[in-house]
């Protein structure tokens, strides 16, 4: 059995196979040709009818990765030879009989402590075939985004989609947790040693134990699920990493042999995402290479159980020669197309010669793009677009070359008529400008001449001795008044406190005199009424005195 590791090929395009391409796809030459057909593992169709493009933009790397994913190619220990066909070494590779080479994700294989010198692949395939019954979990996390997904591997199509009723069970959630406009969470700010108070961090931080709390509810009410999966395929943040594999209370034992990194880039976690993941997961990379030029040896019997799954692998006899044989498989460079260099480079006198005079195919691909999308500036894509406008029948121009419309001579004359009445506006625009500015200083400068002919002549040095005398003699005799005035009110009030102290006295007087009239009258009742009328007499005497005194 020979396992080899591979690249990945070029894109494919998004628009259907060319005549070119249908010929890479059904030649068998002494060259390696590839293909990437959606085949699904639990033994469905293999039809080949069906393509799907090659790693699209969710194979790039994300700096907001852990451990638990990204590619594991670099990562495992064994020792592959690269051949240009498959996965960048994150997938193994059989050649069966039939000269077709067929790529499974390694991460589907083998788990990190898996050594790969005493598992062999056939042992593995045996081994995921066996529980190919039990579900396979994918978990994704990132950004308080957070989804979970259980699949049912014989309910996912024959072209590899996983629908929506593949899933035995699924969970989302999501949590305000990334800080608006500024990015990042905020747990990973708080752990910087800054202590933010505000109502948004403190919404940010409940939110985190939310979305925590979600997550394990999740994981604590699938248990069952989680304990029968085959295997568990997470795809987290380093952030979210630290909260599902937590030392103290993990939700997932990094440990586990089941639990596998999803080896190529994932979008937003949602459930379609799940779907998408699964899918992908589960499908098989296609490749037709040359079939070496000696007899087909016999299959073993034990590898022979391993036919439901579209596999034909090519068994060795016993009794494996001392020196192995070499392989040698010449890898394919493929230089970068003329049309694509002139585009990048943004020469678009050549890129227009080319496609109108030499016959250039706008719509070859290279790295997965046509030379309209790599055109370095707008000059360079309207040489594109004039080209359309001269040969719009010769190619796909829309659909194959992404050309979205073409450049004719009147659409430029409109544009350069409608450039020359924006520019002509924007002068107008300026010159009035220009003119309020202009006329505003001029206005300014009158205003400011007229307060100076206005403003009252500077002071003389005699003029400012004779104005500080004029002021010293004010603020003295404002002081004398001040002084006078508070004199005359302390002696009121002195005039006021002594008439009530009077008052006061004479009233004392008074009782005394009436009480002692009243003792008299005891013993003398004669002289009482005599008494009583001096009494009054002296009442209104000494009443009168005291109200001239307050007077």
């Amino acid at each position: 059995m020979r396992i080899i590791d591979a690249p990945p090929p070029a894109r494919a395009s998004a628009t259907s196979t060319s005549a070119r391409d249908r010929e890479i796809v059904t030649s068998t030459s002494a060259r390696a040709r590839f293909n990437r057909v959606a085949t699904p593992f639990h033994g469905g169709d293999s039809s080949e009818s069906e393509v799907e493009s090659d790693f699209d933009e969710s194979d790039a790397s994300d700096d907001d990765r852990d451990d638990f994913e990204g590619s594991d190619g670099a990562r495992s220990g064994a020792n592959y030879v690269s051949v240009s066909g498959a996965g960048e070494g994150r997938q193994c590779v059989v050649v069966g009989s039939d000269g077709v080479a067929r790529g499974v994700w390694r991460s589907v294989l083998f788990s990190e402590g898996d050594d790969t010198n005493d598992v062999s692949v056939d042992e593995a395939f045996e081994r995921v075939l066996r529980s190919k019954d039990k579900p396979w979990v994918v978990v994704l996390a990132r950004g308080g985004m957070f989804a979970a997904s259980a699949f049912d591997l014989s309910k996912i199509g024959a072209e590899g989609a996983a629908p929506r009723e593949s899933a035995i069970r699924h969970a989302t959630a999501r949590r305000y947790v990334v800080r608006a406009k500024a990015g990042g969470r905020q747990v990973s700010k708080d752990g910087g040693g800054k202590n933010i108070k505000s109502a948004g961090s403190s919404m940010r931080r409940a939110n985190e134990q939310a979305l925590e709390a979600d997550m394990r509810q999740t994981f604590t009410s699938w248990r069952d699920v989680v304990e029968s999966a085959s295997l568990i395929f997470v795809s987290v943040s380093k952030v979210d990493a630290r909260t599902i594999f937590n030392d103290k209370n993990p939700m997932l034992d990094r440990n586990d042999p089941r639990v596998r990194r999803v080896p190529f880039m994932t979008g937003r976690p949602t459930f379609n995402e799940t779907c998408r993941v699964v899918g992908r997961l589960a499908t098989l990379n296609l490749n037709v290479v040359e079939e070496p030029k000696h007899p087909t040896p016999e299959v073993d019997d034990d590898l022979a159980s391993l036919a439901d799954t579209k596999f034909v692998i090519t068994a060795r006899p016993v009794g494996t020669p001392a020196v192995p044989e070499p392989i040698l498989e010449p890898e394919i460079v493929v230089p970068e197309p003329e049309l694509h260099a002139a585009a990048r480079t943004g020469d678009a006198a050549r890129v227009y010669s080319m496609i109108v005079d030499e016959s250039a195919n706008p719509t070859e691909t290279f790295k997965g793009k046509v030379a309209y999308n790599v055109s370095k500036d707008k000059e360079t894509r309207d040489a594109f677009r004039r080209a359309m406008a001269k040969l719009p029948e010769a190619w796909d121009w829309i659909h194959g070359a992404a050309v979205p419309s073409a450049l004719t001579d009147e659409l430029e004359a409109k544009q350069a008529a409608k450039e020359a009445e924006y520019e002509a506006a924007r002068k107008a625009k300026e010159k009035e400008r220009k003119k309020t500015q202009k006329e505003r200083k001029k206005k300014e400068s009158a205003s400011a001449a007229l307060l100076a002919k206005t403003a009252p002549p500077e002071p003389s040095a005699i003029g400012e001795k004779k104005s500080a005398t004029l002021l010293d003699a004010a603020d003295r005799e404002a002081r004398e008044r001040r002084e006078q005035m508070q004199n005359d009110d302390s002696r009121k009030r002195r005039a006021r406190a002594s008439a009530r102290s009077v008052g006061q006295t004479f009233a004392t007087r008074l009782r005394l005199a009436v009480g002692r009239l009243a003792v008299s009258v005891k013993h003398n009742a004669g002289t009482m009424a005599r008494g009583a009328v001096l009494g009054a007499a002296l009442a209104v005497v000494l009443q009168s005195r005291a109200e001239k005194r307050r007077s």
